[in-house]
């Protein structure tokens, strides 16, 4: 009953808001999110007479499900990208990410410094939002460009590879982040000089590796006349490069998107390799990617929205104009026209549950404890989640503004 019928309610909800979504020309994951909003408001008046709707949103098998769909959504989007369509946006991607970052962060610092209390932790407190606001959740970008068609142009191309760039200069400023929660200093140039070293020997080992580890795992379970070796192999890879990410610091999505790069139609054979795509995509967007996204939506505060309104519009601006900004400047700057680059910066723009996850460590961390007096302390976290749930659902409608058609990938798209 801890993993079934809360899995149940879920799913049903979610496929059912998710249709509704569909029939307005909107995207999936719109109502998706707003069936994890839905059951959360619903499940403490039926609680009482059904148990196992009590405390649906921090059910732990629930989180484990939707951990689930964060993995093989990003095992997804690395398959459909393949190498060839990162490298032709690498260049370009790096210079988004990087505006991506710095402008957010900007921002977050200056809002930390104009709303908090002068306390001892104002610092890290400004600090903190700063982070949250330079986040991009890959899989809210996957999956919406997916949605759109946009995928495998520029536009989706650029935007993958920043959001993936700017995952690994999240690490850096999240590690610098705990460090300055534990001691209150800025943590030593050697320690961020070493957390760099094991983001370059991570993805060293994993792209080298994957050559010969699709092959070799190809070979055993081929020898073994394995059922769906190519699929087990994919797995293998996969788990093992998400074990080695979170073993040198990284999360866990970082190997998942490697494994899913790498794996080529050359390895399994086109015929195999489609059907693999088509049944992890059946899999995901049918169970896994639906309970994602009502965990999102689950997650939901509503404490800063009649506490501090005020500081939450401004909150949910500096978020979506530091992206729209930072990374739609820098897509101009590398050649994109205008509305390619205004549609980077608004791809850029969902956090998802990566910021939910950042806000809850520094909550576990204490951050919040000092300054609890202000009414911006004490609702801070209910206003980052708020914003993240806002940015995610405003990025496909803002798109929508932009690219008003879906657009079909590309002729060589699909090539090998």
């Amino acid at each position: 009953m801890d993993l079934f019928l809360p899995l149940f309610v879920i799913l049903i909800v979610a496929r059912l808001l998710g249709e509704i979504s569909l029939r307005f020309r909107q995207p999936q994951l719109l109502g998706e999110i707003g069936a994890g909003v839905l059951i959360g408001l619903v499940a403490p008046f039926v609680a009482p007479s059904v148990p196992g709707l009590a405390d649906i949103g921090r059910s732990v098998p629930i989180q484990l499900v939707a951990e689930f769909g964060i993995f093989f959504l990003i095992l997804l989007v690395g398959i459909e990208m393949q190498p060839g369509e990162m490298r032709r946006a690498s260049r370009s991607s790096l210079f988004v990410a990087i505006g991506g970052v710095v402008v957010p962060l900007a921002a977050g610092l200056f809002l930390g410094y104009a709303f908090l209390p002068d306390t001892p932790a104002q610092p890290a407190q400004a600090l903190f939002i700063g982070v949250a606001l330079s986040i991009t959740a890959v899989a809210v970008a996957g999956r919406v460009l997916n949605d759109f068609g946009l995928l495998h142009h520029p536009i989706g191309r650029t935007v993958i590879a920043a959001a993936v760039f700017d995952d690994i200069l999240g690490l850096v400023l999240l590690a610098v982040l705990t460090a300055v929660i534990a001691t209150g200093a800025i943590p030593p140039i050697a320690d961020l000089v070493w957390l760099q070293i094991k983001v370059g020997l991570f993805f060293a080992i994993t792209v080298g590796g994957s050559r010969f580890l699709y092959p070799w795992a190809m070979r055993v379970l081929g020898a073994v006349h394995s059922r769906a070796a190519g699929f087990t192999a994919l797995l293998v890879v996969a788990f093992a490069f998400a074990v080695l990410a979170e073993l040198m610091g990284m999360h866990f999505i970082m190997g998942a998107f490697v494994a899913g790069l790498f794996f080529e139609k050359r390895l399994v054979g086109a015929a195999e390799y489609k059907d693999i795509r088509d049944g992890m995509g059946v899999f995901t967007h049918g169970l896994l990617a639906p309970v994602f996204f009502a965990g999102i939506g689950l997650q939901i505060d509503l404490s800063a929205l009649w506490n501090v309104p005020g500081f939450l519009v401004v909150l949910i601006a500096a978020a979506i104009i530091g992206k729209l900004v930072g990374c739609g400047v820098a897509a101009r700057w590398s050649g994109m026209d205008l509305r390619d680059s205004a549609a980077v910066g608004i791809g850029m723009s969902g956090r998802g549950a990566v910021e939910i996850v950042v806000s809850s460590i520094a909550l576990q961390a204490g951050l919040f404890a000092q300054g609890q007096d202000s009414p911006y302390v004490a609702h801070l976290f209910s206003a980052l989640v708020l914003t993240a749930v806002v940015t995610t659902v405003a990025t496909p409608l803002m798109l929508r503004l932009v690219v008003p058609g879906q657009r079909t990938p590309p002729p060589d798209a699909d090539a090998p």
